[in-house]
């Protein structure tokens, strides 16, 4: 019920707010074992409310324990679910948690950089978010996120009305694989980081959004 009402919530909020989002990349879905791990970029606080409200199943997502702190959105962002994560060094409790979640068949979101940064650029992957898929043994669906960081900048509280796109980039399954070492993991967060960097630099250059997604 909270997930439904947290959706709903944040249909609303983009509505009203003109932050509306499109969609591409919804096949690459098809045929997928749940649970699964989907890794994103981060430009903006705003991208959760985003994913929240279009991506087309429901996802949990490891965010920052200072984001709970906020109000409404923390509020909201602890009754559907979503992990707190210290910053500070390994969180195991969150580790535990996130592998607990995905158990139970939930989907689980990460933003793989660690951090937002102010120009929709992509900055290095972390390796955490293969090393959880791994331990879980499920698949990651990489997604590209474009627009956020002009509607809520990072050192901004302004809310601005725009467009965001959302691309759901071909799955990597190997995770599911009982041998994908810590080298081969490292391996698969570069191979990630480099599909959303060339879905990014593809939509600077004009690409289509269904061939971009097609790579």
């Amino acid at each position: 019920m909270h997930h439904l009402m947290g959706h709903i919530a944040c249909r609303l909020i983009t509505a009203l707010s003109l932050t509306e989002a499109e969609v591409y990349g919804e096949d690459n879905l098809k045929d997928l074992p749940r649970p699964f791990l989907l890794m994103m970029n981060h430009s903006s606080h705003w991208d959760p409310v985003e994913v929240w409200a279009y991506f087309p199943e429901f996802v949990n997502f490891l965010v920052k324990e200072e984001l709970h702190e906020v109000p409404i959105f923390g509020t909201m962002s602890a009754l559907s679910g979503n992990i707190p994560v210290h910053r500070n060094g390994v969180d195991v409790k969150a580790i535990k948690m996130a592998l607990r979640l995905l158990k139970d068949g939930v989907n689980l979101g990460i933003f793989a950089e660690g951090t937002r940064t102010e120009d929709g650029s992509i900055i290095p992957f972390k390796d955490g978010g293969v090393a959880l898929a791994s331990r879980a043994k499920v698949p990651i669906v990489p997604m590209y996120i474009s627009g956020t960081h002009k509607i809520l900048p990072k050192k901004s509280r302004i809310l601005k009305a725009g467009r965001v796109k959302l691309y759901i980039l071909k799955p990597v399954t190997e995770t599911m694989d009982s041998d994908c070492d810590k080298i081969r993991q490292t391996q698969i967060t570069r191979e990630i980081e480099l599909k959303i960097r060339d879905a990014r630099e593809q939509e600077i250059a004009g690409w289509e959004p269904s061939r971009i997604v097609s790579v």
